[in-house]
Formats: C-alpha cells, sequence, structure tokens
C-alpha cells in the first residue's frame, strides 16, 4: 500500500492526475478519455491486488475511492464508449468499484451520494488541478 501511495502522490503521478483533471474539466471527451485512461489503469492495477488478496479493499478504499469516483464519473463518457468496444479494460476496478462504494456508503451514515452534481464534479476536478 506505501508504495502505491507513493506513486499516486509523486510528482510525475500528480501531472498525470492534473493533465486529466484539465482535460475533464474542458469538457472535451476526447481529450478527457485519453487523459483519464493513465489514472484508470493505476486504479485497475491496486484492483487487481485487491481481487487477489494482496491488498484489503477497505485499504484502498481509504486511500483512494475519492479519486476513483471522481475519475471514473469525469471520464464516464470515454469509458463506457471504450468498454463497448473492449469490455475486459479496467475489468478489474469495475469488479470491486461496487464494493468499495458499500464500505463508502457505511462510513457515510447515510450522506452517500450516488453520482456528483455537475458543479460538484467541477470543484472536485479543479482542486485536483491545482
Amino acid at each position: 500500500m506505501l508504495k502505491l501511495l507513493d506513486r499516486f502522490d509523486s510528482d510525475s503521478f500528480r501531472q498525470t492526475r492534473k493533465t486529466a483533471a484539465t482535460a475533464c474539466v474542458s469538457q472535451n471527451p476526447d481529450a478527457a478519455g485519453a487523459a483519464v485512461e493513465d489514472v484508470l489503469e493505476f486504479f485497475d492495477d491496486a484492483a487487481f491486488l485487491v481481487e487477489k488478496n494482496a491488498l484489503d479493499a477497505e485499504m484502498m478504499w481509504h486511500s483512494f475511492y475519492h479519486w476513483i469516483r471522481l475519475y471514473l464519473q469525469a471520464g464516464e463518457p470515454h469509458i463506457t464508449t471504450y468498454r463497448t468496444a473492449e469490455p475486459s479494460v479496467w475489468k478489474h476496478l469495475f469488479a470491486i468499484y461496487p464494493r468499495l462504494t458499500v464500505i463508502e456508503k457505511a462510513q457515510g451514515r447515510g450522506v452517500y451520494v450516488e453520482k456528483l452534481n455537475n458543479p460538484q464534479l467541477k470543484r472536485q476536478l479543479e482542486q485536483e488541478i491545482y
């Protein structure tokens, strides 16, 4: 987990996240999609570790749920198109995301909102940029 956190917080991956968030804020689905793919690949790798019991789902939720949800929602148009053509892409992430959401709902004590509205999504993406 510490290695994943180090990579996630590294200068190079922060730049990757910033690029993805900037593309999502621009609302250009093509630019956003390509930029978000690198971030989703990271989360898919972590999800693979959860599926193989090398990492606990609650640990992944604690460290990454906020960003997973953000990028899944922000990149949704591209993700849907990409997965229609290639259903196995990010399969580990999509397999465990419902488990992570159950944890989030339990921790939120009834405050969980299934989908961020556009102003919330934009605000969180802007926070990611800066």
